[in-house]
């Protein structure tokens, strides 16, 4: 069996990233894989249409 890989020292001395906390409402958030364009309209229909104040508030049920 061999050693396990090990990353390069470049990739050890990396500090962690730390994401900004706030300010960042009108920015593309492309740090956070965020969808940049919004949810298709035939989503944002079938969410106007299907989804109430009632369904939002409990657990969804499970029909197996």
């Amino acid at each position: 069996m061999s050693a396990p890989l090990q990353p390069r020292d470049a990739v050890r001395r990396m500090t962690p990233y730390s994401p900004p906390t706030g300010g960042r409402a009108d920015k593309l958030r492309l740090d956070f894989n965020e969808n940049t364009v919004g949810c298709s309209p035939a989503v944002a229909e079938f969410l106007r249409t299907r989804v109430t104040d009632g369904l939002l508030s409990v657990y969804p049920e499970y029909n197996d």
